[in-house]
């Protein structure tokens, strides 16, 4: 089992599709399992085709003792089918710690083992979120390979300093630096996997939640907008597929930054995740109905 860890926005599931593409995992058996902090499936959506099996988590954070008994059950469900690999893409706020104590469970020790945790880390913005999200530092801190993601967009001094802020957390993983999470051949193979001497955590992300939304109504983009400015302390992640009125786009927005691309599919309407903190819930979901269905 391989493991694809990293705070939101980092490029897990860009990772995801690069290991896919790689021959020593094209050529092998697999399963993949994709775990949202949310109810509505996107990154499924944006997973490269292929011939392996997909398993979809949409209800809370994998690494979260809320999600425990899914987890179980599909690891149980791909034990039956007998791949000879599990890439697992976690949640942007997972606790590394929760799933090692899973696969330990009796009647899975035998048939799983941890080959590699993959933490992707987004060299734009790690740290600014990592001094407040203790997740963040626990997911680099316990990872047996770093990958340091979109390295075009950031100056080569900063690049140097974060390096130095991630063998401070981590002294022994290696580190590759890329963009677009094209990591190199034999990288992930090349590492070995360190057990987590911390107790599970089996507790909910501090102070974060999810909210999910889907309207068939065209959205007006100038009242989005408004909503994500007036929201933008608030919202640590937000993706899915928005219809302005001409047809559904892919949105994401990371750190402040809104990035519109063709929406993957053809499906319909408007389907979004938001995953805020530091905000009452029902304020969120109240705010987002207005302006998606206002």
């Amino acid at each position: 089992m391989v493991l694809v860890t990293g705070f939101l926005g980092a490029g897990k599931t860009t990772l995801l599709n690069r290991l896919l593409s790689l021959p020593e995992f094209r050529e092998r058996e697999l399963a993949v399992v994709i775990n949202e902090f949310g109810p509505i499936g996107v990154d499924g959506d944006l997973v490269r085709p292929g011939a392996y099996a997909k398993y979809e988590i949409n209800k809370g954070s994998l690494f979260c003792i809320c999600v425990k008994t899914d987890f179980l059950s599909t690891l149980e469900a791909i034990a039956a089918t007998g791949p000879d690999m599990v890439l697992v893409e976690a949640t942007g706020v997972a606790e590394t710690r929760d799933l090692l104590g899973f696969v330990d469970e009796p009647h899975l020790r035998d048939r799983f083992h941890i080959e590699a945790d993959l933490c992707v880390v987004d060299a734009l913005n790690f740290t600014k979120v990592a001094p407040n999200l203790l997740a963040a530092q626990s997911q680099v801190r316990w990872a047996d390979g770093i990958v340091l993601n979109k390295c075009d967009l950031v100056e080569p001094a900063d690049l140097e300093k974060l390096k130095t802020v991630l063998a401070s957390l981590n002294p022994v993983a290696p580190l590759t630096a890329v963009s677009f999470a094209r990591i190199p051949e034999g990288f992930v193979t090349s590492l070995t996997h360190h057990p987590c001497p911390e107790p599970p955590a089996q507790v909910p992300p501090q102070a974060i939640f999810s909210a999910s939304f889907e309207t068939q109504n065209p959205v007006r983009r100038t009242a989005f907008l408004e909503l994500l400015e007036g929201l933008r302390r608030n919202i640590l992640r937000l993706k899915g597929q928005v219809d302005f009125g001409d047809g559904a786009v892919f949105v994401e927005l990371v750190n402040d930054v809104l990035m519109e691309k063709p929406a993957v599919g053809d499906r319909p309407g408007t389907r979004i995740v938001v995953v805020a903190w530091n905000m009452r819930q029902a304020e969120l979901e109240a705010a987002f109905r207005s302006a998606l269905e206002g």
